[in-house]
């Protein structure tokens, strides 16, 4: 709190006295003080000058509320006069008086307003209180404030509007200012609030710094995958990942290549400026999956069950805006088949199955996710075939539709591991539900080939399509690689 001196006129002037008009305290350094000019001895020096004042820690209670005295020698002559401490104050955001200048405030970043407020800009304001003492000066007496460009604004009634940048001392206090950051800083305590006393130089500054979330995104991985990457609704302010489920909980743990899969993923925010966590208010921080305190730019995502996580940043207390959701899916095609009587040529029949957890089903959209967990068959169309091998086909779905009551001689379960592709597929099904189903070929494309195409629409390899594919085959294969 910067204190200066408003002094009234003295025999001894101090435009006279220039070593006894230190920055912020009255504390006259020993030297010699001309006598100003029309006063007896005019010109002379005198050589031992002692002033005498109050407690130089406290500022004036009232205007003109203090008296300096001047001793000087040799004359012994004695003079006084009334004079004014004054004292300057600025704090934002409550930050304290010691804090404001080694730690500063923080203010959260809202985009830029050219003179006006949105909701949110307001939402985001932090206060700032300056105090002049006393507050009985005259009308005469003013501050000047200085501030970054359109980021001071003073609260009128119940509207906001750009700071002035000069007060009249007496009413300053009677102020009600905000401070908006419409521009995040480049560096930490880069910006500031300056207060100053137009007549005798008293200051005081309180140093910020503007916060901007610029994303919150998980870190890079395999099988994580953007859902909007490359679409209009793709942006830090809604942004959605997913992840397959690790499978050490369903399986081994371990793809066939040998990759480990991890338990948990890490989420995290970016903040500009780069300011290490120990250095971020408590008021900031991510929201949303696994933390452990003191993390507040690094969260998890649990990888070992289906689930849902919806990330958000709290800066300095407000939402930052920033939205970012991440499904842990368990995604599986399920293959079915019926392998019939070798003996006496009954084909049997093949199908399928996909199946999805409940978080993730309100991503596939619809209609498609009206396919999720049903089965999936294709058969020859009722009607007469030429030859009985060729002809129209149709895909039916659930139960005695789609399995035809065949028995289940062999199955599989595989994860898929790319929700993109799993989405797809469930939608290019639904494109080929009659009347868009494939033609049928008992030897190029029958029930068995459909059902291999509905895992390799997924990235998921069985049985080898070429060749003349049949349910005794598909079984026989289905025995050997299970799957999950």
């Amino acid at each position: 709190m910067p204190r200066n001196y408003r002094n009234g006129r003295s025999a001894c002037d101090a435009s006279f006295c220039p070593d006894a008009e230190p920055l912020y305290t009255w504390a006259p350094k020993a030297g010699v003080c001309g006598i100003p000019p029309g006063q007896p001895n005019e010109g002379a020096s005198l050589t031992a000058v002692t002033y005498r004042t109050p407690d130089k820690e406290q500022c004036s209670s009232s205007y003109m509320d203090q008296t300096v005295s001047v001793d000087v020698s040799p004359r012994g002559s004695v003079s006084s006069n009334l004079f004014t401490v004054v004292k300057l104050d600025v704090t934002v955001g409550g930050v304290a008086e010691a804090d404001e200048e080694t730690a500063g405030a923080f203010v959260p970043y809202e985009a830029d307003t050219n003179g006006t407020l949105s909701v949110r800009g307001i939402a985001a304001l932090k206060p700032v209180a300056i105090e002049c003492s006393p507050d009985d000066l005259p009308d005469s007496e003013t501050v000047t404030v200085a501030a970054p460009a359109e980021s001071l604004f003073e609260k009128i009634g119940d509207q906001y509007v750009p700071a002035q940048s000069e007060y009249k001392a007496c009413e300053i206090g009677d102020k009600q200012f905000f401070l908006h950051g419409h521009a995040a800083s480049g560096a930490l305590r880069d910006l500031k609030v300056e207060v100053t006393h137009a007549n005798c130089g008293a200051k005081d500054k309180a140093k910020f710094t503007v916060i901007k979330i610029v994303s919150i995104e998980p870190d890079p991985s395999a099988f994580i995958e953007n859902y909007y990457q490359g679409s209009p609704l793709d942006s830090p302010a809604n942004r959605v990942y997913t992840i397959p489920v690790s499978p050490s909980v369903i399986g081994n743990g371990t793809d066939p290549a040998g990759f480990v899969w991890p338990l948990h993923v890490n989420v995290r925010a970016v903040v500009e400026p780069a300011v290490p966590e120990n250095e971020l208010p408590e008021s900031c921080g991510l929201v949303g999956g696994l933390n452990i305190p003191p993390n507040k730019l690094l969260h998890w995502v649990d990888l070992r069950a289906p689930k849902k996580d919806v990330f958000t940043f709290l800066n300095c207390g407000v939402d930052s805006g920033l939205k970012t959701t991440v499904y842990v899916f368990d995604a599986r095609i399920k293959p079915f088949v019926d392998e019939g009587d070798r003996c006496i040529i009954n084909v049997g029949h093949s199908w399928g199955q996909y199946w999805l957890n409940d978080p993730s089903l309100a991503l596939i959209g619809s209609p498609a996710y009206l396919l999720v967990s049903r089965d999936v068959g294709f058969f020859p169309a009722p009607g007469d075939w030429t030859n009985k091998i060729w002809g129209d086909g149709v895909i039916r779905l659930d139960g005695a539709a789609g399995s035809d009551d065949h028995p289940i001689t062999g199955h599989g379960n595989y994860r898929a591991v790319s929700f993109k592709k799993f989405r797809q597929a469930l939608h290019l099904v639904y494109a080929k539900l009659p009347p868009n189903s494939p033609h049928y070929g008992l030897f190029d494309y029958n029930c068995t080939d459909f059902a291999i195409d509905l895992g390799l629409w997924v990235d998921v390899t069985t049985m080898s399509p070429s060749g003349t594919s049949t349910p005794w085959d598909f079984s026989d294969w289905l025995r050997v690689c299970p799957g999950l």
